[in-house]
């Protein structure tokens, strides 16, 4: 028989307090009779006392919760028989009342409480469920457009930051430039166009020859290379434009020059990058890698996006052409460099 200390009060019934440790090694057996047997508090003293020798006090002590509440009941039978009918699959409840523990909610006690109501016992309760169940619906589902227009206004703010860095790289301004690039980098997971990814790191990768940061466009030259590999099915943008960027940028970087004057060694100083290539000049190290342009009147040409000027610099900019490449949203079975927005 388990001992602990006696408490007494004078004129009142004497219980013996016992170490939790002696009430955790009885929890099951009290659960069972009480909740899943559903004695009266005095049988299941009466058992502990005979069988245990334990003295119990109050029942709310034990932790047990042995009458659900008539809502509560209500709503696990529907949600019982919504999802039988569903799915044809039984459901199994528990309940976690306090200190007693998780309780499993017997089959034949929510049997008899549909026999006994029949239906629901709060029809509005049971209307109340069921529109919060559609308003949540909605709810994940405002929350998932609010969430789309905030990836789509990041990756917006991502592709302009990316264009300012390469106007500030053509006129010069290093620092402008690699912070736009950088706070464009920051948002470069939120790109869902493939041609415009590649554009915005070949492009950083461009002005790190600009800045002679060769270590820097080297790396964003591989990134570049991972992106392009990756991609299933190529556009003819893709196809047209992208290799002869890759090949200037080699050269540029193997040569440690800046890769406009590896384009104007090409004899293409006043032309922009994805124009028709001119016959290369004899010896210069364009001459034996020239490739196909994709088309100009791409949303997605540099062409639009950077006229060149008289000077051959490519430091205009066309504002409406500019806005197109920012909210350029390629639709399916469209390529690239078919698209005019």
């Amino acid at each position: 028989m388990p001992e602990g200390p006696s408490s007494q009060t004078p004129g009142r019934r004497a219980y013996k307090r016992y170490a939790p440790q002696i009430w955790e090694d009885h929890k099951d057996t009290i659960r069972e009779l009480f909740v899943e047997q559903g004695k009266t508090h005095n049988e299941v003293a009466a058992i502990l006392k005979d069988h245990h020798g334990l003295a119990v006090g109050k029942t709310t002590e034990w932790g047990f919760v042995k009458n659900i509440p008539a809502k509560e009941m209500a709503k696990m039978v529907r949600h019982r028989q919504r999802r039988q009918k569903q799915d044809g699959r039984p459901t199994r409840f528990q309940r976690d009342p306090g200190a007693g523990g998780y309780q499993v909610v017997p089959a034949a006690k929510l049997d008899a409480y549909q026999q006994r109501s029949r239906v629901p016992e709060d029809f509005m309760s049971d209307s109340s469920d069921q529109l919060l169940e559609q308003l949540q619906a909605i709810e994940s589902s405002s929350a998932s457009g609010d969430r789309f227009r905030r990836e789509f206004a990041d990756m917006k703010l991502a592709r302009s930051k990316a264009l300012l860095g390469v106007f500030y790289s053509f006129i010069g301004r290093f620092s402008d430039a690699e912070r736009a690039f950088e706070v464009s980098e920051q948002f470069m997971e939120r790109e869902t166009c493939a041609e415009i990814k590649l554009h915005r790191t070949l492009w950083y990768a461009e002005h790190k020859t600009r800045a002679q940061d060769w270590d820097g466009a080297f790396s964003l030259m591989c990134r570049a290379n991972k992106v392009f590999m990756g991609i299933e099915t190529a556009s003819s943008f893709v196809i047209d434009h992208f290799p002869g960027r890759f090949i200037s940028l080699r050269w540029a970087v193997s040569t440690r020059t800046p890769i406009d004057k590896i384009l104007n060694e090409a004899g293409i100083d006043d032309r922009p990058f994805d124009s028709h290539l001119p016959s290369p000049i004899p010896g210069t190290p364009m001459a034996a890698h020239s490739s196909p342009a994709a088309a100009a009147d791409s949303v997605l040409s540099p062409q639009r996006l950077f006229p060149p000027t008289p000077r051959g610099a490519q430091a205009e900019v066309d504002i409406e052409a500019w806005r197109q490449f920012v909210e350029y949203t390629p639709s399916e079975g469209t390529t690239a460099s078919a698209a005019t927005n």
